[in-house]
């Protein structure tokens, strides 16, 4: 389906025993390696008496082989023995739905939401299966990390927050509409994309800044998007100014330049548009005020519209 997550590269754990639901003493969810770590949300790893533990909620869909078996929500968090011990991350809470039919050996393949990077999409892969056995191949004797080319990785937390950390500071500074796109690893990418939208969905509420919807589906993942202004194709920065949180379709609109902005932030429809009858129901955006976001430092800002209208609005 075209809102269905995009799902970032995949990585692996080959299961051991006390990780299914035939060990005996049922450990309390799944051992998190400390090389799998990187592509999780950052834990804080210390603990005391007081603490013992920290956790991250996550939600997660599963799937045994290709069947679904449920969206849950689970918890990313370390285990300490009441400080006793260092300390050892696990994933925890509802996914007896793949630990239950798991064993010894077989793959759990991990895949992150590019789309929200609190959501995981998480398969169980039997050693009877094909796909197994395509697996085996490429990552041979190895018990966890990436599936796939040594050069293209999944995302890791420590990309994900130095983006953060870049977009905060260039938040800071005037405005710049377009920058020069260095090379980068494709992961970067990935990861610059994926906070951009975040951040600018987020501070819309998840709303469409056009016409105010914003469907929610039951695993919590938002219909409405962080769209580019000025595409990132035409050399367009990834500061949230450059961006407007549009539902699919006033996104697929404003991309072919449909709707736009004036300078007034009034929604304009062309007539050329509205020529076309099938095209009549954006009548009912046509010069609302656009609805803004809550934090005013991610506000679109009047540079990225007055480029949009000289460039892609149809006349």
């Amino acid at each position: 389906m075209e809102n269905d997550p995009i799902w970032d590269k995949p990585f692996f754990k080959r299961l051991a025993h006390n990780d299914t639901g035939q060990a005996r003493g049922h450990q309390g969810g799944l051992v998190i390696p400390m090389q799998l770590r990187q592509f999780f949300p950052a834990l804080v790893l210390s603990a005391s008496v007081e603490q013992p533990t920290n956790e991250r909620p996550l939600r997660a869909v599963l799937f045994v082989g290709n069947e679904s078996v449920g969206e849950v929500q689970t918890r990313y968090q370390t285990q300490t023995w009441k400080a006793e011990r260092s300390a050892e991350t696990r994933l925890t809470g509802n996914l007896g739905a793949v630990r239950n039919v798991a064993a010894a050996d077989d793959f759990l393949i991990f895949e992150r939401s590019l789309d929200d990077l609190s959501l995981y999409r998480i398969t169980l892969v039997k050693k009877s299966t094909p796909l197994f056995r395509a697996i085996a191949e490429q990552v041979g004797s190895k018990r966890w990390g990436s599936v796939g080319r040594a050069d293209d990785t999944p995302l890791v937390q420590s990309d994900i927050d130095s983006v953060r950390s870049d977009i905060q500071e260039a938040l800071a500074k005037p405005f710049q509409a377009f920058v020069e796109h260095k090379k980068v690893a494709t992961r970067m990418v990935r990861a610059r994309s994926s906070v951009f939208k975040a951040i600018v969905r987020n501070a819309h509420d998840g709303r469409c800044a056009f016409c105010g919807s914003g469907l929610i589906d039951h695993g919590g993942l938002f219909e409405v998007v962080g769209a580019h202004i000025i595409p990132h194709s035409m050399h367009g920065t990834d500061d949230p100014r450059n961006g407007v949180a549009l539902c699919p379709r006033h996104h697929w609109a404003f991309d072919r330049g449909l709707v736009g902005v004036t300078t007034e932030r009034r929604i304009v429809v062309p007539s050329k548009t509205l020529a076309i009858s099938r095209n009549q129901t954006l009548q009912d955006i046509a010069n609302k005020r656009i609805i803004e976001p809550r934090e005013k430092g991610t506000t679109s800002h009047d540079d990225a519209f007055s480029w949009h209208r000289a460039n892609v609005l149809q006349s």
